[in-house]
């Protein structure tokens, strides 16, 4: 994921505007761009998003602006509720020790993508109001038990699905919820 957001990064930075005689092919290349992102549930940030590494940053944001909040690698065994800010456009909490999340995340009515890889998750709150466009849960502890429970509090609009490295063994009990999730264009299920 953290490879992901590096080339993600090095493509919007290839492709800022310089003057007016780019700006078509520009708007091509971030169409493109965009597009290629899609597949893979990732957000594409634009100039207002503002990125931070703690909640103190992320409270000081101005209203207007989309938050991209990355917690990741801090040892969390708890998310503060606080951190489910109503301007919080990406959340990226890989390698920490999480075992839940707070019902506050439901809430996050600009959330786009969250990164939850590396945890102990086996349920997420309720996310079926969030416009959530990608959810990596690799390497947590989803199995075939949960799955169907997990599946049943996403939003329908999900398009990219990482469950790679849980104990899945079988979606015979979940095909009917992964159905549900009709916009999904990528679900990695690699290393059950």
């Amino acid at each position: 994921m953290e490879q992901l957001e590096r080339e993600r990064q090095l493509a919007l930075k290839a492709i800022v505007l310089t003057g007016d005689e780019k700006a078509k092919r520009s708007q091509e290349q971030r169409a493109a761009l965009q597009k290629g992102l899609a597949s893979f549930g990732a957000l594409v940030l634009d100039d207002t998003t503002l990125v931070v590494t703690s909640l103190a940053e992320a409270r000081a944001a101005t209203a207007g602006a989309a938050v991209r909040l990355d917690l990741s690698y801090r040892s969390l065994l708890t998310l503060p509720p606080e951190a489910c800010a109503r301007n919080l456009a990406e959340l990226s909490l890989v390698g920490n020790n999480l075992v839940a999340l707070p019902d506050a995340l439901g809430r996050c009515c600009k959330l786009r993508s969250l990164a939850l890889g590396a945890n102990r998750l086996k349920t997420l709150p309720d996310l079926a109001q969030v416009p959530l466009l990608h959810l990596g849960l690799g390497c947590n502890q989803v199995d075939d038990g949960s799955l169907p429970v997990l599946l049943s509090v996403l939003p329908t609009k999900l398009a990219s699905f990482d469950l790679g490295t849980n104990g899945l063994v079988s979606l015979d009990a979940a095909l009917h919820q992964l159905q549900m999730l009709r916009a999904l264009r990528h679900l990695t299920l690699a290393g059950n």
